[in-house]
């Protein structure tokens, strides 16, 4: 028996309500990410997009950007030292 059979009632509602209802349970986030992926039948890097995006309001892709520039200048700053 699945550990999240919970939330088998409100799975026709989609992966972004399922989230929402399993983090207000207070589920942390690589729970909420196994739920899905038992769920939906998800793969991992399918179901951690589906909750970077509900948790950040931002795509996986556009968050992995806004990080690569200022990541870049950290490890051009540690090159100098």
């Amino acid at each position: 028996m699945s550990e999240f059979r919970e939330y088998e009632t409100v799975k026709d509602k989609g992966p972004l309500h399922v989230l929402r209802v399993a983090k207000r349970a207070g589920l942390d986030q690589a729970a909420r990410i196994r739920m899905i992926r038992e769920l939906f039948g998800l793969s991992l890097v399918d179901a951690k997009r589906i909750v970077v995006e509900e948790e950040t309001g931002r795509s996986l892709e556009e968050l992995q950007e806004a990080l690569a520039e200022p990541l870049a200048r950290v490890l051009a700053d540690g090159d100098r030292d």
